[in-house]
C-alpha cells in the first residue's frame, strides 16, 4: 500500500509542535470552574446515544458528518482519533461532559478544516473551540473562557505578518540611520 494511501486511512501525519497544550489545558479548567460559579450549565450525558444525538444537532449546522462516538471504555482520557478515514470521540463515563464533548469535536472540525498538520492544541484549535463554545453553549460560556485565554495567554489568531517593505521605504530607512550614524559620530 503507498504511503499517501497508509496516512489517509491510518491517520500518521508529523504534527507541528503542540506549544500551548498545558495553557488551553489551564484555562479549560478556569474557565469550567468559573462557569459553575455563575451558573453557566455544562451538561452531563448519560449514554453513547444521546451524546450522538448532541453532536448530529450541532454538525448539522456545517452539514458535515465526520465524527463517530465511542464509549471510551477501559481508557483514562478521552480523546478523538482519525483512523480508517473518520474521526472518532473516545469518551469514558467521566468525560460525557459538554465542554469535553465540545473539546473533542473542535480537534476533529481543525483536523478537517485546517488538515493534520497543526498543533493538536494550536491557535486553529483554541480557535475552533471558542466558535463551538459560542454557538453551542452560549454568550456568556464564551465570554468565561475568552477572558480565561486572554488570562493564560492563549493565541486564538494566526500571527501577525508584516507585509514586505517597499524598496522606496527601505532607501528612506538607510538614509535615515545614515543621518543619525553621522549624528552620532559628531557628538
Amino acid at each position: 500500500m503507498p504511503q499517501t494511501q497508509f496516512n489517509l486511512l491510518f491517520g500518521s501525519r508529523q504534527p507541528a509542535r503542540d506549544s500551548q497544550r498545558s495553557k488551553v489545558y489551564s484555562a479549560e479548567a478556569s474557565f469550567l470552574y468559573r462557569s459553575t460559579l455563575v451558573g453557566v450549565v455544562n451538561k452531563r450525558f448519560k449514554g453513547i446515544g444521546e451524546i450522538e444525538s448532541y453532536v448530529w444537532a450541532i454538525l448539522r449546522r456545517a452539514y458535515v458528518k465526520i465524527v463517530t462516538i465511542y464509549s471510551g471504555q477501559g481508557r483514562r482520557v478521552a480523546c478523538c482519533e482519525f483512523r480508517l478515514g473518520e474521526y472518532r470521540l473516545k469518551l469514558p463515563v467521566w468525560a460525557r461532559t459538554e465542554a469535553t464533548i465540545l473539546h473533542e469535536l473542535a480537534h476533529a472540525l481543525t483536523d478537517f478544516k485546517y488538515g493534520r498538520n497543526v498543533a493538536g492544541h494550536g491557535w486553529e484549535f483554541a480557535n475552533t473551540y471558542l466558535l463551538l463554545v459560542r454557538n453551542v453553549m452560549g454568550a456568556e460560556a464564551h465570554a468565561l473562557l475568552k477572558a480565561e485565554y486572554k488570562a493564560k495567554k492563549v493565541r486564538t489568531k494566526a500571527k501577525a505578518t508584516r507585509p514586505p517593505m517597499s524598496d522606496e521605504r527601505k532607501a528612506a530607512l538607510r538614509a535615515q540611520l545614515a543621518v543619525a550614524r553621522a549624528a552620532k559620530v559628531k557628538s
